[in-house]
């Protein structure tokens, strides 16, 4: 596809390469003269959207969109862009090509403004299933208890596409756990990243010994039953679905159907790392059960040498895939809001670094305010020795999985 001088085109096609009919893409920028600009295409039949820019301004896709319909409605579902760089100078010589894909799953890219700071939180394009949990009493071995769901889909997903069978397991205690700012998210009672549908929901529990035993499920807490039927609704605020709620009801399980299965072993909490102890002169910095979110980096501060809160450290990618190289800066304090929990703030100001394309990198950091100038900066993945330059790999498999995060330690030191 090529576009004409000052325009901006692209196509938007599903995972299997069909076209998607009346997806809107949105435009927002500055005319040559200063003036505020915005406008929306929308594709044909064909996919293809194409629009007329004022030339001379600066502008870019702010955001796009497709129209899956349901049985609740008509759900605003958020495209996953193919290119990275979404700023667009138009000109009389020269066109743009944006184009644009429809998932169902996966981890969505972090948005970006000029200055190449991430502009939203990450999160997933499926859908989110928070369950609520009843009857697990004090007797109740929550490191040990395992739920295990299966989501069956009934028909068709929403793109038209066939469906699989999820299976997704949680600890008692991790269903006991609300989502928060560094928790991972598998660690939570939520069943994240389901491909928007309608499912016929079951559970089993598995302890430490027997069976696996079927358990009760709801939708409001009253009417139990052995399964139930998840159909996402459109959200009245913002695109996308509402959160479903599911209770889960442990008082009563009975034993299962004769597939009955070996209990599902017990999952160990990630180790909190090991600290040495640093004269006082180190100030050392606060980890609170530090796991980063698929496809992210998360920065923990482990030793800062009296170095003022507001100093800048800028962390350097270089990639080794032949990928852009990528320069994300943050303050100490942002970082540590990131390390203590603090729910307060976006993302974009805590240690989180959030990758479009997570690869093979070399990493370096150093501080570049006033604040702390000449120290050095050491920097320590999970599993690699610390060094000024370290290397940061994600294998295919892992990029956008359970443990595609990335932890890496950050050593301020007090002499450079």
């Amino acid at each position: 596809m090529k576009a004409r001088p000052g325009q901006l085109t692209g196509a938007v096609k599903t995972t299997t390469g069909r076209p998607v009919a009346g997806a809107r893409v949105n435009i927002f920028g500055f005319t040559k003269a200063g003036t505020e600009f915005r406008t929306t295409a929308r594709t044909g039949n064909d996919g293809v959207y194409a629009v007329t820019l004022p030339a001379g301004g600066l502008y870019r896709v702010s955001n796009a969109f497709a129209p899956l319909k349901t049985a609740q409605g008509v759900v605003d579902h958020r495209l996953h862009p193919l290119e990275r760089n979404f700023e667009v100078l138009s000109s009389n010589t020269s066109g743009l090509v944006r184009n644009f894909e429809l998932r169902l799953s996966g981890l969505k890219p972090a948005e970006t403004n000029a200055s190449g700071n991430p502009r939203d939180p990450v999160s997933y394009y499926g859908q989110i299933i928070r369950v609520l949990l009843t009857g697990d009493g004090p007797t109740t071995d929550q490191q040990s208890t395992v739920l295990t769901f299966r989501l069956m889909p009934v028909g068709r997903l929403a793109d038209g596409s066939e469906g699989r069978t999820l299976t997704l397991r949680r600890t008692v205690k991790h269903l006991r756990t609300e989502e928060g700012l560094g928790f991972d998210l598998d660690k939570t009672q939520l069943l994240h990243d389901v491909p928007l549908g309608v499912y016929s929901v079951t559970a089993t529990v598995s302890r430490s010994a027997g069976a696996a035993q079927g358990i009760l499920l709801s939708l409001d807490g009253s009417a139990r039953r052995p399964a139930v039927t998840v159909n996402f609704r459109p959200s009245e605020s913002t695109p996308g679905t509402s959160i479903f709620n599911v209770h889960a009801h442990l008082e009563g399980a009975a034993a299962a159907a004769p597939q009955s299965q070996r209990p599902t072993p017990a999952m160990s909490p990630t180790p909190a790392p090991t600290l040495t102890p640093e004269p006082s002169s180190v100030i050392r910095g606060h980890i609170n059960a530090p796991n980063a979110y698929p496809g992210n980096v998360l920065l923990v501060l482990e030793d800062y040498a009296i170095t003022p809160e507001d100093a800048l450290l800028e962390v350097r990618f270089r990639s080794l895939d032949g990928a852009p190289d990528l320069v994300v800066r943050r303050t100490l304090r942002q970082i540590r809001a990131g390390n203590v929990g603090d729910n307060s703030r976006p993302l974009t100001e805590t240690g989180y670094l959030p990758l479009l394309n997570p690869g093979a990198f070399l990493v370096s950091a150093a501080l570049v305010s006033a604040h702390g100038e000449g120290r050095t900066v050491d920097l320590r993945p999970d599993g690699v020795a610390a060094g000024r330059e370290v290397p940061l790999r994600w294998a295919p498999a892992e990029r956008y999985g359970v443990g595609g995060g990335k932890v890496v330690y950050v050593t301020i030191n007090r002499t450079p």
